[in-house]
């Protein structure tokens, strides 16, 4: 009776553990994959503007930036409606 007790109690750390391990895994690849794929187009999007605004003037790279950040939003609102 002990032993089956003891079995019945080990089991469910044996099957939480890597379930655990693999969330945490699935969080933390989310995020590096979130800071690699939105990092580098704010830096693109940033030496464009600066380019912009050094060459066509400020007024032209505002523009070009409110653009940017409309055709963002409308994207993220298109593609978060539920059907």
């Amino acid at each position: 009776m002990l032993a089956i007790q003891l079995t019945h109690n080990q089991m469910p750390c044996t099957v939480i553990l890597p379930s655990m391990f693999e969330k945490m895994l699935f969080a933390i690849l989310t995020c590096v994959l979130q800071v690699f794929n939105v990092v580098p187009t704010f830096l693109e999007v940033s030496l464009v503007a600066g380019i912009l605004a050094y060459k066509c003037g400020p007024a032209f790279a505002g523009l070009t930036g409110g653009t940017i950040l409309l055709y963002t939003l409308v994207t993220f609102g298109i593609t978060s409606v539920s059907p």
